[in-house]
């Protein structure tokens, strides 16, 4: 395993686009593909949507116009997308790219409404419709008339009528930030922000810090209460902190305690939950998205929080939902399907198309939940 790690941590220091691609890729350990992409944006490392005219079947290295590498996500990363659609979608790629969602359902007859959809849903077809709204409308539209006319991948004629015209497309609604969040978790199992980003105006408001500031918060002797307490571990001051879990274990060689992975945009912490607050809060402590109060504690530049209060963070969603486990095994992540469907979720105001400023900090924040506390 010390090879291991250090032929990582070579990789990750000299070249961690390769590294982040790679572990994307095969996803080993426990972490979800959010936590990894966001490590890729704290490299500077830029995590691009899956798209049907550059996305491949792997994770690929892409060389920016600023001389920055990114990492493309390949079209098998998209859920509900058939691995057969995948390699006829790029064998037909080789006679040029595609024109229009027509043309791609006209040169890879064999894509289904399903295929279609689930590529509109990722993204992957915004290059030619401009939105993922527009793409899902034109899919349908495509895929019926298509069905309905039969076999139209021979040789066009003069007499064929085009599948999609521009007045076959209305006005449609702009997805909301959290509709286009909701839409990634379900299409490629991570957002192009990340959920607490949405958030971050509210808690702001509300005081909450951010994890990553924790670890410049300074801190002094500790009372001992961790489980793993020693004469150096030192305590600072009572916080709360916001985000997702992405990890719980409740080993049997820890006494009852229980360990909570938090994360938010910018860093994550652990959580260390004494038994008894683990059996009062038990109900909460399965949700996906968490508010916690307690102290800080450190050990170096470790820093964790003791946990003395808990509530449930509404209208977030992205984290993991469930019991812990010893080996910290997660359950079903949280799309946000239902929160966002009831008009619940957490976001700003600027569209779902529109992500990449809300993630640079230019967004205003709307709640739709109503304040208690």
């Amino acid at each position: 395993f010390a090879q291991t790690v250090y032929h990582s941590a070579w990789m990750k220091q000299y070249h961690p686009a390769a590294h982040l691609a790679a572990f994307m890729q095969h996803r080993p350990g426990f972490y979800n593909l959010m936590t990894l992409e966001e490590e890729a944006r704290r490299f500077s490392i830029p995590t691009l949507l899956p798209t049907v005219d550059e996305s491949t079947a792997r994770y690929d290295l892409v060389r920016l116009s600023d001389g920055r590498l990114g990492i493309r996500k390949p079209l098998t990363s998209i859920k509900g997308l058939a691995e057969e659609a995948v390699e006829q979608i790029l064998w037909a790629r080789l006679a040029g790219p595609f024109r229009s969602v027509e043309d791609l359902a006209t040169r890879v007859p064999d894509l289904d409404r399903r295929d279609l959809d689930a590529l509109a849903k990722s993204g992957a077809l915004d290059t030619l419709t401009g939105s993922s709204r527009r793409a899902l409308w034109e899919t349908g539209v495509v895929a019926n008339r298509r069905d309905a006319a039969g076999d139209r991948s021979h040789q066009p004629s003069l007499f064929d009528m085009p599948l999609l015209m521009e007045e076959d497309v209305p006005d449609l609604p702009v997805l909301s930030a959290a509709e286009r969040l909701s839409w990634d978790y379900r299409s490629t199992g991570a957002g192009r922000v990340h959920p607490i980003t949405l958030a971050r105006r509210h808690l702001n408001d509300m005081g909450i810090p951010t994890i990553e500031s924790c670890q410049r918060t300074m801190v002094l002797p500790g009372d001992g209460t961790s489980p793993k307490a020693t004469s150096n571990d030192l305590q600072g001051p009572v916080v709360t902190l916001a985000g997702v879990v992405i990890m719980r274990q409740r080993p049997p060689t820890a006494k009852g305690f229980m360990f909570v992975t938090l994360e938010d945009e910018t860093s994550f912490i652990q959580v260390i939950v004494h038994p008894k607050i683990y059996e009062q809060y038990y109900e909460l402590l399965i949700k996906p998205a968490l508010l916690f109060k307690g102290p800080l504690q450190a050990t170096g530049t470790w820093r964790a929080l003791l946990a003395k209060e808990v509530w449930p963070l509404e209208g977030v969603f992205g984290g993991y939902a469930g019991f812990p486990s010893a080996a910290g095994h997660q359950n079903a992540v949280d799309a946000g399907k239902q929160v966002v469907r009831a008009g619940q979720a957490l976001e700003g105001d600027g569209s779902g198309d529109d992500l990449a400023k809300i993630a640079a900090g230019g967004s205003v924040f709307r709640s739709r939940t109503r304040r208690t506390g």
